[in-house]
Formats: C-alpha cells, sequence, structure tokens
C-alpha cells in the first residue's frame, strides 16, 4: 500500500498511526484498547447504570458510597449484579450496562460518585473492520507527507485546491457500526 521498504520511516508511520487510533476513538466516542482502571459514576436509575464499555467479566468490582460521604461502604459480589448486553462478550463486544440481580438486596444511589467501578475498560480485541479503518486512514495521513501544503489540480478554469474530509468516507462506513449513541 504504501511500498516502504526501509524502517527510515517507522517514527513516522508509528506516530501517524497513534493519531489514526486516537482520532477513530474520538469519531467513535469509546476506545479500542483496554485498559484496568478505577472509574466512578452517579446512577440515575437505582436498578441499573450505563458505563463506559467495559471488556471483560473478570476482575470487575463494585463499590457503593451510599450516603455521599466518600466512603464507599458497600462492596458488591458477583451474584449482585448482572452485566449487560448479556450476550456482548459472545458477539465480540463491550458490556455498557450493569444491572442489580433481582434476588440481590443492593440498589444503586443516585448521589454524585456514589459508584465506584474496576474493571477492564475499553475492547477485549480490536474489531477487524475498525483496524481496517485505521489502515486506510493512516495511509493516507502518511501521504500527506508528500502534499503538506494541500493537493492541487489544473482544471479549464485555473487551479483548483482540493480538500479532504477528517475521515475518509470508506473509515466513516467501516466505523459506522461502532460509533457510540448515547
Amino acid at each position: 500500500m504504501l511500498n516502504i521498504t526501509d524502517s527510515n520511516s517507522d517514527t513516522n508511520l508509528e506516530t501517524v498511526i497513534e493519531a489514526v487510533s486516537r482520532l477513530i476513538d474520538n469519531a467513535c466516542g469509546r476506545h479500542f484498547f483496554n485498559a484496568s482502571e478505577t472509574r466512578y459514576y452517579k446512577a440515575d436509575e437505582s436498578d441499573r447504570i450505563f458505563v463506559d464499555d467495559i471488556a471483560s467479566s473478570s476482575g470487575i468490582t463494585i463499590y457503593t458510597d451510599e450516603d455521599g460521604d466518600g466512603t464507599y461502604e458497600n462492596t458488591w459480589q458477583s451474584t449482585d449484579f448482572n452485566l449487560a448486553s448479556y450476550n456482548a462478550s459472545t458477539d465480540g463486544w463491550p458490556y455498557q450496562m450493569i444491572e442489580t440481580t433481582p434476588q440481590g438486596d443492593l440498589s444503586f444511589p443516585r448521589t454524585k460518585k456514589g459508584i465506584k467501578i474496576t474493571a477492564t475498560f475499553g475492547w477485549a480485541a480490536v474489531p477487524k473492520p475498525v483496524t481496517l479503518a485505521c489502515i486506510l486512514q493512516s495511509a493516507r495521513e502518511y501521504k500527506r507527507f508528500k502534499a503538506v501544503l494541500g493537493v492541487a489540480g489544473a482544471t479549464a478554469i485555473g487551479t483548483q485546491v482540493v480538500t479532504m474530509p477528517a475521515l475518509d468516507p470508506d473509515v466513516e462506513k467501516l466505523l459506522c457500526p461502532y460509533v457510540k449513541t448515547t
């Protein structure tokens, strides 16, 4: 695609790929890498919360601060909650919601920063269409090094400057199913 046979361009290529990866994350409203970290939430409902993408059901810990004093009194057990959508991991998608179990005694407090979740956030694996989108957009951005000032062409009425949209239309099409709509 780029016909590069030496390693002289590796630094520039890595920079472009990283920048395009973050561009894709921003365009989709999510990130496709995964990271184990702690995040905080405020519930709108006592029986479920919408969360950032959670890559895996393993290693999730939920703590709740019932009275808003900054002390997380309750540590939830795995039997206290369900991850939803229920078949997300089978379908290659992350979990995006946590629900209380019907038989559980706990509920989500509606206090600010009332829920603390430690988990692996992001995606377990980057979907193939997202990888392809990154390759296509990265090749396009890398070629910009040869046309820093843009592309101009001669027409019957004079020189015409061609501007390109932020994302390649084929890249937008590939990413469309992954754009978060919340």
